[in-house]
Formats: structure tokens, sequence, C-alpha cells
């Protein structure tokens, strides 16, 4: 969890479901899939009420798999489309977002203007790395 936009996700997620007297159970991958597999397999296994998933780690084969044996745990997945109807999705454009950004900057009069990203793999990597330079 060291992206601090999904911190962010999960904070505000945790205060909401204690707001309501749930409880969440959040399991770190560290990226490999290995872990993020069994993992996924834990939770379900479990008989909880729902899955937020934010990970690039958890292999399409084990999602599509648990969500058929478990159509009754919705799963809300995070940064990552997986090609499954039974999966919900929320996807952040980023690419819109930063051309909005990059627009408000230039309206405002700055003219030298960069962006830091992230890694170059991982959840929300896509559009990592593309660059364009307007002179």
């Amino acid at each position: 969890m060291l992206n601090t936009y999904f911190t962010e996700i999960v904070r505000a997620l945790q205060i909401r479901l204690l707001e309501g007297g749930k409880y969440s159970f959040i399991f770190n991958s560290d990226r490999r899939s290995d872990l993020a597999d069994k993992s996924f397999e834990f939770i379900l296994d479990r008989q909880l009420d729902g899955i937020v998933l934010i990970s690039d780690s958890v292999s399409e084969k084990t999602v599509k798999k648990y969500s058929k044996k478990y159509p009754d745990v919705p799963i809300v997945a995070i940064e990552r489309d997986y090609e499954s109807d039974a999966i919900y999705t929320l996807l952040v454009d980023s690419e819109k977002a930063a051309f909005e950004a990059t627009t408000y900057l230039i309206n405002l009069g700055y003219k030298r203007i960069a962006m830091i990203t992230g890694p170059s793999s991982g959840v929300g990597s896509s559009t990592y790395g593309r660059l364009q330079r307007t002179d």
C-alpha cells in the first residue's frame, strides 16, 4: 500500500464501513500474484459481504473463477478492468484529469509544466510514460 492515492481510497472506505457498522480486512500482495490469488481465495472462503479490489496482482482467471463460484458476493475493482459483467469497475480517466489540470495551469499563464508519475507497471500505469511537449 505504497501508493497514497489508494491508501486514501481505503481510508475513506473504512470510515464509511465503520459508520454502517461494518468492518474491513486489508490484504497486501506486494505485487505478487501468488499472494494476491491466495488472499482472494481466503477472503471469499470466509463468507464476506463484498470485495473492493485495488490490485493489479489478482489474476483475471482468479477473479472470474470466484465471481462464478460466489455470484452473491459483489466485487468492485478499482483502476482495473476485468473483462467480466459480474465485476463492477471503477476507473479514473487519468488522461482527462491530466489534460484538465494542464489546461488549468496553462490558462493561469504557466509555460514550463512537468508531471511526475509512479512506476511504469501496475495499477493505472497504462498511461505512464507518454509525454507531450509543446513549445
